[in-house]
């Protein structure tokens, strides 16, 4: 009755989700750069390992690798500009909501399931107790 389509939701509901979740999931581990600055690395990373910027003093200088390093003009003012955490956000925040979405499409499919499987597994057993009513 209506539970073919059902299923066929739930498993349209279940492949959308899984493909959310995997963009959402590569998104959040290509690395993301700052070019002459700093590598910030994969979102994920920055994020949980709680790196911080590398912005210029006034001068232009900056620690990297345990260096004092003077940045070109360029370089400062894309470090002051866009820094690690304004590139990072960019790529985490839509990953994230790709990943929620993916999560909340997938917990509807297995709801939709699991309320088909119950409707289907009661309709059968009332008409077993009415087939067995009848003999």
């Amino acid at each position: 009755m209506t539970s073919r389509p059902l299923w066929r939701v739930t498993g349209i509901l279940g492949w959308m989700a899984i493909g959310l979740i995997a963009i959402g999931t590569v998104i959040v581990l290509i690395p993301v750069r700052n070019p002459g600055v700093q590598q910030c690395g994969a979102p994920l990373t920055f994020l949980a390992s709680g790196q911080i910027n590398r912005i210029p003093d006034a001068t232009g200088r900056v620690l990297i690798d345990n260096r004092v390093v003077r940045l070109s003009p360029a370089a400062a003012k894309r470090a002051v500009d866009s820094p690690c955490s304004e590139r990072v956000e960019r790529r985490a925040i839509p990953a994230g909501i790709l990943v929620v979405l993916g999560s909340v499409m997938g917990l509807t499919a297995v709801a939709i399931g699991t309320v088909s499987a119950w409707r289907r597994a009661s309709a059968r057993v009332t008409a077993d107790h009415q087939e067995m009513q009848t003999t």
